[in-house]
């Protein structure tokens, strides 16, 4: 046996047992993707606001080869039901914003954007344990409510929500 036909053989194994694995790549979410992008992006800028963060977002959905304003309205639609979802409906979540005089659906954009580990810690030990200080810099929206709402709106209306075309026909 040579040494090229043994190289062989063992390209030959790697590649049957990387096939079994799904790649964790392939696996992810694309709006988790966008969402962990934007979140490096934002973190190279030296201005750090709402507004940079909803640039390094719209960057993000650009850089894909996929229609921009559809991918555009899907993020705006998974982005809106998070915030609605799984922070307004958390009456703690409520309590902490009130009691430190924020506006929760602001507030809940900024949880969203620092994505999902960090969220489930403000479900969990409540938002001033979450973020301390940093609280207070998240005042500002990254979009306006008519903005997520249109991106929940649009794939329906193209019915690429089967569900609630369906319900609506009923």
């Amino acid at each position: 046996m040579t040494v090229e036909t043994q190289n062989n053989g063992v390209a030959n194994s790697d590649k049957s047992s990387s096939s079994t694995k799904p790649s964790k790549k392939n696996a992810r979410n694309p709006f988790l993707e966008i969402l962990r992008k934007s979140r490096t992006t934002f973190k190279k800028q030296i201005i750090r606001n709402a507004q940079v963060k909803k640039s390094a977002i719209e960057h993000n959905l650009k850089l894909l080869d996929k229609d921009s304003i559809e991918e555009k309205n899907v993020f705006l639609g998974n982005f809106y039901d998070t915030v609605e979802y799984r922070l307004l409906d958390s009456n703690r979540f409520i309590k902490d914003c009130e009691r430190l005089g924020l506006n929760a659906f602001n507030v809940a954009q900024h949880v969203v954007f620092d994505g999902n580990t960090k969220l489930d810690e403000v479900l969990v030990s409540g938002l001033e344990k979450a973020y301390g200080n940093e609280v207070l810099k998240m005042k500002e929206p990254i979009f306006s409510k008519e903005e997520l709402e249109q991106g929940k709106i649009l794939p329906q209306v193209k019915g690429l929500n089967s569900a609630n075309s369906d319900e609506q026909a009923a």
